[in-house]
């Protein structure tokens, strides 16, 4: 197949970088932007991917994972850097995706819906900003990472074994069954 990434810019100026990829096989694209802000990342074939690598240096400020239906893995945060500009994520129905990062993306303030992601296991929301977090009704979530921002969490069927969330003083409704 061939791939092809987009790192645009908001003045739209730049060119798909495409490569040819073979299953099984790792390509690599370089922003040449010395500190991408404000970009639009597009990539083309998302149905084929299965891991973007570590996108946090990227500074995404809007992903939408819907046609990427083979993700497993997503790293949209980091310990080490904080992301001020992701303000929107979508995944849509993601069945074989198993890690979530976004950890420091602090103006991430939405609710987040999980529930088509029937294949999640471990999910970090630490210092983002999210107000509800919906999971898919039975699964394997075992690593559940939240913010204090948290109103709304529903946990139907999971056996979560490790949870954070370092304040409950937001949470107003809570809906755990296993």
């Amino acid at each position: 197949t061939y791939l092809s990434v987009n790192f645009d810019s908001m003045s739209g100026s730049s060119k798909p970088i495409p490569k040819r990829a073979y299953k099984g096989e790792a390509k690599y694209f370089d922003n040449t932007k010395a500190k991408p802000d404000n970009d639009v990342v597009h990539i083309y074939n998302a149905s084929q991917i299965t891991d973007l690598g570590d996108l946090s240096g990227q500074y995404t400020s809007e992903f939408h994972g819907g046609s990427a239906t083979r993700l497993q893995r997503l790293i949209l945060g980091s310990d080490d850097i904080v992301n001020n500009e992701l303000k929107f994520l979508s995944l849509g129905n993601n069945k074989l995706l198993k890690l979530l990062n976004v950890k420091n993306c602090p103006n991430l303030a939405s609710d987040i819906d999980l529930s088509g992601c029937s294949g999640i296991e471990e999910v970090y929301f630490d210092g983002t900003s999210i107000t509800a977090l919906v999971l898919p009704k039975g699964g394997s979530c075992k690593t559940l990472h939240l913010p204090e921002t948290i109103t709304n969490l529903t946990v139907l069927n999971h056996k979560v074994t490790e949870f954070v969330m370092p304040n409950y003083s937001n949470l107003s409704t809570l809906r755990s069954e296993e």
